[in-house]
């Protein structure tokens, strides 16, 4: 967070670092999913059947993903540093 000038507070340092030790610990999986668990009263509970079949399915979802997508070269029209050059010209077009 220093490098976009943004302070650490206590609070937040010591909640980072209680996640961080779970993550050592190999026990985050087990808190996250601990917590996510929500049990709804039955006055909210409703059983939902709904019966599908292949006919109702649409044939295609959306409007799909062609690959490759293909944009302009990167950091055209902004101040050319030593590092954006280096990408642009491990980019380059040849």
């Amino acid at each position: 967070m220093k490098n976009r000038k943004a302070s650490w507070s206590k609070s937040g340092a010591e909640k980072l670092s209680k996640i961080l030790t779970l993550k050592a610990t190999k026990k985050l999986f087990e808190k996250i999913s601990g917590l996510s668990t929500i049990v709804l009263p039955e006055t909210y509970v409703e059983e939902v059947e709904e019966i599908l079949s292949a006919a109702k399915a649409p044939k295609t979802d959306g409007k799909g993903y062609r690959y490759p997508k293909t944009g302009g070269m990167p950091f055209t029209g902004v101040p050319v540093t030593n590092g954006r050059r280096a990408i642009q010209n491990a980019l380059s077009y040849r």
